[in-house]
């Protein structure tokens, strides 16, 4: 099951591509999202294979080439987004609700400071989301305390 970040991260890359989703699926933790523009080239792959039982596993076998191909590729595709007004941030992962949705409740008033002096120096846009691994780590990008962090994507309209 999609998360509503993740259907919102992928509405906003589909609209600056100018593509429209019309198929998605979750294989081995990882999205793929079928669009108008490419699910005829991708199934005429898979019918030329001929090594496939299904348009699943000719699915998985793409994303596992997707993963590896990520692995070669993210610096260039980190380049990509912030070239097209995407930027990620490492910040600490209880900051989530409050930069997704606005709501500060879980906030003390220390929290609700450093989050208003990062947006502010910072200038990042509007958060559209956060990754769904954190993890412990002594410094992030807002140079608070150490604590738990999590990527957040960042989208600033040129």
């Amino acid at each position: 099951m999609l998360s509503e970040t993740q259907l919102q991260n992928a509405k906003i890359l589909a609209e600056h591509l100018k593509v429209n989703i019309i198929e998605k699926a979750t294989v081995k933790g990882m999205l793929y999202f079928v669009t108008d523009t490419n699910k005829q080239t991708e199934y005429d792959r898979f019918q030329r294979s001929g090594e496939y039982e299904s348009f699943t596993e000719y699915l998985k076998w793409e994303c596992e080439t997707l993963e590896k191909w990520w692995e070669d590729h993210k610096t260039d595709w980190l380049i990509y987004l912030e070239e097209n007004g995407f930027f990620v941030y490492t910040l600490p992962a209880h900051w989530g609700s409050a930069l997704i949705n606005a709501d500060y409740s879980g906030c003390n008033e220390e929290d609700t400071k450093e989050i208003n002096d990062f947006l502010e120096e910072v200038k990042p846009g509007y958060c559209v989301g956060m990754s769904e691994e954190s993890w412990f780590s002594h410094s992030n990008d807002a140079h608070t305390l150490a604590c738990d962090v999590a990527e957040f994507t960042f989208h600033k309209k040129h």
